[in-house]
């Protein structure tokens, strides 16, 4: 079973790195293109935090009925199967010389998202969330912020693959690698970037993929 399961890692790894290359993407990720702006490449990695984690919802049910339950430490991320937890993550991002203003300038791209992130097991987590996206074109500083709704997160931990709980600690977690989809509600129009032209999108869904860094995985369960 362990073999099975360093396989499907393995294959998933190797999608989101095929995904990425066929997309051109950045180093460190990328953003697909709106209906509009973009494509994005990332500038950095993202920036990821997976604490508080109720108690209620990763306890046995031995444990909710102790007297000590409370005293479980509910702020650090948990490596047990099925720990769930909450997530916090910050991106950013830049299409340069972007042809939907003219290339005549960068916009840039600044997504957060918070939201329920589950473990199922030591390499996988699946999550779904909501945040915002914020763009701006650099040029003429410009800016439009917009909520979005994560509905599918999926992150994983390749040093799992080869490395187990005790060979590295928290950090076989601390480089990470998630692909998501996300859907920026509302309407954006060409108004919104400074432009003149016909184009309105509603709802529009983007992918993001790339690398994703978790310190915070270094206080996690023991």
């Amino acid at each position: 079973m362990q073999t099975v399961s360093r396989m499907l890692c393995a294959a998933a790894v190797a999608g989101i790195v095929m995904n990425a290359a066929s997309a051109e993407a950045g180093v460190w990720g990328w953003l697909e293109r709106l209906s509009g702006p973009g494509p994005f490449d990332q500038v950095a990695g993202s920036i990821g935090l997976r604490g508080l984690c109720p108690a209620i919802l990763n306890q046995t049910d031995e444990a909710r009925d102790s007297p000590d339950s409370v005293k479980l430490d509910w702020l650090r991320p948990r490596r047990d199967k099925h720990a769930t937890c909450v997530y916090f993550e910050r991106a950013d991002f830049v299409s340069h010389n972007d042809p939907f203003v003219g290339r005549t300038s960068d916009i840039t791209a600044a997504t957060y998202s918070i939201g329920a992130s589950v473990l199922v097991v030591r390499w996988l987590e699946a999550a779904v969330g909501a945040g915002w996206d914020r763009f701006r074109v650099v040029a003429t500083d410009i800016t439009v912020t917009k909520p979005t709704l994560t509905v599918a997160r999926v992150v994983v931990r390749p040093i799992r693959i080869w490395r187990n709980e005790h060979q590295c600690g928290g950090g076989c977690d601390v480089i990470k690698l998630y692909v998501k989809r996300d859907i920026i509600l509302g309407t954006l129009r060409s108004s919104d970037f400074g432009v003149a032209g016909n184009f309105k999108a509603t709802n529009d869904g983007v992918t993001s993929l790339g690398i994703l860094f978790d310190f915070s995985e270094l206080a996690a369960w023991k």
